[in-house]
């Protein structure tokens, strides 16, 4: 079993940092922080020897004969107790939300901030080919908060010392596994589901950076549509893909900056609604893969997020047959 340090119970998930003066302001009945029942926290390395932040949830009561089905969320540190806190109250009726009950793996960082954007820079992107010194600039050129290009890295992570973790911790159905990501890490999704299609059954892509790198997982996409997709887990592959409807246009407040038109133009290259419209299109025409594509009115890269997850938790932990 790879090195492993159990931190027991989760004394409370910080979505963010508390101020000392909120602190002081506590009652003096105050114990400490809200904690989320039937959740543990692990401190795991990969055999690069980065340190993750595992956090994890399961459900009540005992594991069904095949075990559980596992969701494995990107930037944990944001999403899991969103995420755990939707699986527990939909899958408590199952009957009625469509949703069975599973661990619910979050994996982040050791910060108490919501996200780490050096390092999920680095562990959501895949690795680009050399530019040569005479190459035009990429079109839309975005300076990274850090170095990219570790995504086969990180999910060489996942395969060899998270999963197996997991499985050795709880009974786990390693034919139901789900990634979910937002962002960068909608694109690491999708980077998983076209070069490495058997790791998991269900990829929840939220939102995907399709610009990075000039389009790269574009050339991924055609390569994996060039390939029967895999036999695979008895339900076959699965793509569940999200963006805000108002991804591709400025929020009102931010109309009259000085830089407006330049951000405006930014967000038209990017054509975030359009590019994943589009893809979710192509994907949809795959025999042997199951698509749902949700475009979500009214909201914008941050808030697409919360109002999509019960639909993604739908598609992902949705009782066979």
């Amino acid at each position: 079993m790879p090195p492993l340090r159990r931190r027991g119970l989760l004394a409370g998930l910080a979505l963010a940092p508390v101020s000392p003066r909120l602190l002081r302001a506590q009652p003096s009945g105050a114990t400490g922080p809200v904690s989320l029942p039937d959740t543990a926290e692990w401190a795991l390395r990969s055999r690069r020897g980065a340190e993750y932040r595992i956090m994890i949830g399961r459900p009540p009561g005992d594991p069904p004969a095949g075990g559980w089905p596992v969701l494995y969320l990107l930037d944990g540190n944001a999403v899991f107790a969103t995420a755990f806190h939707a699986m527990r109250s939909q899958s408590a009726r199952t009957i009625a939300t469509g949703v069975l009950p599973a661990l619910v793996v979050g994996i982040g960082y050791p910060t108490e901030g919501m996200l780490d954007p050096r390092r999920r820079a680095l562990d959501y992107t895949p690795a680009l080919p050399p530019r040569g010194p005479d190459a035009p600039p990429a079109p839309d050129a975005f300076p990274a908060p850090g170095p990219t290009g570790g995504a086969d890295a990180f999910l060489d992570f996942i395969a060899e010392t998270l999963r197996p973790a997991v499985a050795a911790a709880h009974a786990t159905d390693p034919h139901r596994q789900a990634l979910f990501g937002h962002s960068y890490g909608g694109l690491l999704v999708l980077h998983a589901l076209f070069t490495r299609p058997g790791d998991f059954r269900d990829h929840l892509a939220i939102s995907p950076s399709l610009w990075f790198g000039d389009g790269a997982v574009l050339a991924e996409e055609r390569r994996f549509a060039e390939r029967p997709v895999p036999a695979g887990p008895p339900d076959g592959l699965g793509l569940f893909m999200a963006v805000g409807g108002e991804e591709q246009t400025l929020p009102p407040a931010q109309r009259q900056a000085p830089d407006a038109a330049a951000r405006a133009a930014l967000l038209g290259r990017r054509a975030m609604v359009e590019g994943a419209r589009a893809m979710a299109g192509r994907l949809a025409a795959r025999p042997g893969l199951r698509t749902e594509f949700v475009e979500a009115a009214g909201e914008n890269h941050a808030s697409v997020v919360p109002t999509v997850l019960s639909r993604a938790l739908r598609f992902a932990l949705a009782p066979a047959g």
